[in-house]
């Protein structure tokens, strides 16, 4: 029975830090796209003209930027959000690492026959 526990904690580890590892592997690349965002910023200022043409396409370059914000906030929420996530995925495997230990050492008093 201990054996058996002793097992399931062993999984239930790798499992926590293999999602916790996921967790900031897709955080890191979506950070990486969030930063490649930043650099995006046309400069319309030169633009300056009476065409009508010139005013639909500065308003469009305007609107564009806008939404390239608008994703770069959100990729940087779901960055944010993935940390949290990794973070309670390393508290759960250090718990289960600290049960793995007591279960360890009571298989082996017991395997000893000290128990």
């Amino acid at each position: 029975m201990l054996g058996a526990r002793v097992d399931a904690l062993r999984a239930e580890v790798e499992e926590a830090e293999r999602y916790a590892r996921a967790c900031r592997t897709a955080a890191t690349k979506l950070q990486d796209r969030a930063d490649a965002l930043g650099a995006v910023s046309p400069v319309t200022g030169g633009m300056r003209s009476r065409s009508a043409r010139i005013n639909r396409a500065r308003t469009r370059v305007g609107s564009a930027c806008a939404a390239v914000d608008a994703v770069r906030t959100a990729l940087s929420e779901v960055v944010c959000d993935l940390g949290g996530i990794a973070r309670r995925y390393d508290r759960k495997a250090d718990a289960a690492r600290a049960d793995l230990r007591a279960a360890s050492l009571q298989l082996a008093l017991a395997t000893a026959g000290v128990a």
